[in-house]
């Protein structure tokens, strides 16, 4: 099995429901690494922020500008994690 070319990376935020952690929602993000750097601070063990980040609300809240669908802050009923996926060309 051949691996595929990555050409590209995809941010979301991840909604998972507290108690289950079933994955209730997925939403696409569109903003850049200087912008993760203010809201999550910068972070030398992973400078491309590929790894999974929790929120808590003062985070989700300054992410909001750049998600691309409406997004409800309920902190007692769900867990948010911003997340990132890589793309890979099709063969």
């Amino acid at each position: 099995m051949t691996a595929k070319k990555l050409i590209g990376v995809e941010r979301s935020i991840l909604v998972y429901e507290i108690g289950t952690n079933l994955l209730h929602d997925e939403v696409l993000i569109d903003t850049s690494i200087a912008e993760l750097i203010k809201v999550l601070g910068s972070n030398t063990e992973d400078p491309m922020f590929y790894d999974f980040y929790k929120l808590d609300s003062q985070k989700l809240t300054s992410l909001m500008p750049f998600i691309n669908a409406p997004i409800k802050s309920d902190f007692v009923n769900f867990h948010f994690v911003l997340a990132c996926f890589g793309l890979h060309e099709e063969k």
